[in-house]
């Protein structure tokens, strides 16, 4: 099994010299044996997926801010594609390593409906799938995906193990705002009953 890994400090600064002896892993609390390790510095090609619902509002300035310290820790060679999904899914920029583009893309982002994470999920891979070398995915979203036209959950599942495609999920808790948004739906669906 591979286990691609990136090593950060207790402060989130990377670590791009991690030795062996300093590394450990286990499944289910069992230590498991590290046959091989290397340090890869190889480019990567990233999607980062920014979740723009109405249940994320009130977490989208935190969404942009972690996207943007994404983009700061770019080396070089590394190119980033930024796509923002709510009832509709929108393509912000093509591949690229200009954080000042970047930025820009992310800043633009804006709260709307719906959520459409495997609809997303599919323009991600479509966009990464012909790259050779390094990629991945970087999800920030509550995960929930609500009204996805043509992709499912399992379609994408399928979809990321047959591309070898790493994902990184950043999961914002937004369970009272979904609360909320669930009952005004259900409030506005209900008629009105008479009074006396």
């Amino acid at each position: 099994v591979t286990v691609p890994v990136i090593a950060v400090n207790n402060d989130g600064i990377y670590v791009p010299d991690l030795s062996q002896t300093e590394f450990g892993i286990e499944e289910d609390g069992v230590k498991q044996e590290v046959s091989f390790f290397a340090t890869v510095s190889a480019p990567f090609h990233v999607v980062l997926m920014l979740d723009t619902s109405a249940s994320t509002r009130e977490k989208l300035r935190l969404i942009r801010s972690a996207a943007i310290a994404f983009v700061d820790q770019l080396q070089t060679g590394d190119k980033v594609k930024v796509i923002s999904f709510d009832d509709q899914v929108r393509d912000h920029n093509e591949f690229t390593g200009d954080r000042f583009l970047l930025r820009s893309a992310i800043n633009r982002t804006e709260p709307g409906q719906g959520t459409k994470v495997y609809d997303a999920f599919e323009l991600a891979l479509n966009s990464i799938r012909s790259i050779q070398g390094r990629k991945a995915i970087v999800l920030f979203s509550d995960g929930v995906d609500w009204h996805s036209d043509d992709a499912t959950f399992d379609g994408t599942l399928r979809n990321l193990e047959e591309e070898g495609v790493i994902v990184y999920p950043i999961r914002y808790d937004t369970r009272a705002e979904t609360e909320r948004i669930a009952r005004q739906q259900q409030d506005e669906m209900m008629p009105e009953l008479p009074t006396r």
